[in-house]
């Protein structure tokens, strides 16, 4: 008796970790071509860096590119599509 009690009181915790996880994420509204993740990588994919770079297992919220798409520049440059990405690689927006 006392172990289902136990087995229980485990599960309604887990429930309610996960639910509060889930409950604590309000999506924003993000640009075109980009979607918003309540637990995204700790880099996004740009232009000059298109292979993931290991993060640690920690949520990072934000708006990110859509599929297929990379930022043209980083680290909040506009989305363009991966085959778009120009020659000479932007590492940061033009002067005005």
């Amino acid at each position: 008796m006392r172990h289902s009690l136990v087995v229980c009181f485990i599960a309604i915790v887990a429930f309610a970790t996960i639910g509060a996880q889930k409950a604590g994420c309000v999506k924003e509204i993000c640009p075109a071509r980009e979607r918003y993740h309540c637990c995204g990588s700790c880099i996004q994919r740009t232009c000059a860096l298109e292979d993931d770079t290991t993060c640690p297992d920690v949520c990072y919220k934000g708006c990110y590119c859509k599929q297929g798409y990379v930022r043209k520049y980083a680290p909040d440059g506009p989305c363009i599509r991966q085959d778009k990405c120009p020659r000479t690689i932007p590492t940061r927006p033009p002067r005005k």
